[in-house]
């Protein structure tokens, strides 16, 4: 068996979509750093990357360029509040 720890807000991820793809859920680190909670911005970021999608299916461009707006929609709906989020956990004692 193989396990790995699970990334909090993005940690360590560069982006969450590519040419041909889009990660969602705890693969792109769309875990709250503070409550550990994911499900919910799992879900958000899954609505986002199949609105993307769609659009994509429309005009034929699976490129990483139209993977962008993805990445702008999770942002907004839930991303910045993970950078707050870890600056705060950042001066939690152990």
């Amino acid at each position: 068996m193989r396990a790995a720890s699970l990334r909090l807000g993005g940690q360590g991820i560069k982006a969450s979509y590519g040419d041909h793809i889009m990660i969602c859920g705890d693969a792109a680190g769309h875990i709250d750093p503070v409550t550990g909670e994911g499900i919910h911005t799992g879900m958000m970021a899954a609505k986002a990357a199949s609105e993307t999608i769609l659009d994509m299916v429309q005009t034929g461009d699976f490129s990483e360029a139209s993977g962008r707006p993805y990445h702008d929609k999770w942002m907004k709906s839930f991303g910045y509040d993970f950078r707050m989020a870890s600056v705060c956990v950042s001066f939690a004692p152990d």
